[in-house]
């Protein structure tokens, strides 16, 4: 039986092995009280038992109802059209490399609509800064494909 990584991973995190996946740390996703997952065969009996060991309870979404977490689908499918589209990746480093840049742009530096065209985490000095005559600063992650724009600090 070919149990898999994320499950020997959650598993030695749950034993309390202190576990590395990447840059993220599996005792910050083990606070989790739910997983809402798909019907994906990757989430077997045996992982299903494991987190609820853990005491997480699985949540599995209805076959064929993909708008039943559709917070999730809209911020995969941004992610595949306005950044992961435009490059050729060669690998999970530069993969989540992408990822971070794009996260760090979206919270920080996107202004959201549904948010009454407001940050999702504003920076701490935000404020009208329209009344200085301070130089506007470019930032540009991603090789230019994404462009924040803002004043300098006085």
């Amino acid at each position: 039986m070919n149990i898999g990584w994320g499950y020997t991973k959650i598993r030695d995190a749950l034993r309390g092995l202190k576990v590395d996946i990447g840059r993220t740390k599996v005792a910050n996703i083990l606070h989790a009280t739910h997983l809402i997952h798909d019907r994906d065969p990757l989430y077997t009996k045996a992982w299903t038992a494991l987190l609820k060991a853990g005491g997480v309870k699985c949540v599995r979404i209805p076959g064929k109802s993909p708008n039943c977490n559709p917070h999730a689908e809209r911020f995969v499918k941004t992610v595949r059209t306005e950044c992961l589209g435009n490059f050729v990746i060669f690998g999970e480093r530069y993969l989540r490399h992408l990822l971070r840049e794009f996260c760090a742009h979206y919270h920080g530096e996107r202004f959201h609509q549904v948010l009454d065209s407001q940050l999702i985490r504003p920076p701490a000095t935000m404020g009208n800064d329209n009344g200085t005559t301070a130089i506007i600063q470019c930032r540009s992650p991603l090789g230019g494909l994404l462009n924040y724009y803002r004043r300098e600090a006085a």
